[in-house]
């Protein structure tokens, strides 16, 4: 498969995703969802693995597989605190002077709050509830992928 090929599929594949519904209001269907994802990936690794276009539920299961790993990866970035995932997250800007900085940068441009009230309440919105927030998230993430592990 070529680089055309491969952008050809993907259009298609973020086409179809718009018009599938399973009923949550997302718009994409988990299983469906999971069978693409496992589907874009053998086409892209091995012109070989194409037989295994025609075996459904080995796609269902590589897809299903693919999608917790990106989402253990995710909480990973968020959550850990290895010194390389805390890296990361200054590096890609996800860190508490960002926030922060943000927070104050609304409050003196959008309504005109004095630099250094913006400052406080900007530093007390993180801790009170964007840093809750993230937290009770991965809290929640780490029980879900650990009860997915144990099933």
């Amino acid at each position: 498969m070529n680089l055309a090929e491969a952008e050809d599929e993907v259009m298609i594949l973020v086409a179809t995703a718009i018009e599938k519904d399973d009923g949550t209001g997302t718009g994409v269907g988990d299983s469906w969802l999971e069978h693409e994802l496992a589907r874009t990936a053998i086409l892209q690794t091995s012109e070989t693995a194409l037989v295994s276009l025609s075996d459904p539920p080995r796609m269902s299961a590589l897809g299903r597989r693919i999608k917790e790993r990106l989402i253990r990866e995710i909480c990973s970035l968020l959550c850990s605190d290895d010194p390389d995932d805390v890296a990361d997250r200054k590096l890609l800007g996800i860190d508490e002077a960002t926030f922060v900085g943000a927070i104050l940068i609304a409050l003196t441009g959008a309504f005109g709050v004095s630099t250094n009230i913006a400052l406080v309440i900007a530093a007390l919105l993180f801790r009170r509830l964007v840093e809750p927030t993230r937290q009770e998230l991965c809290r929640y993430w780490k029980t879900t992928l650990s009860d997915n592990h144990d099933g």
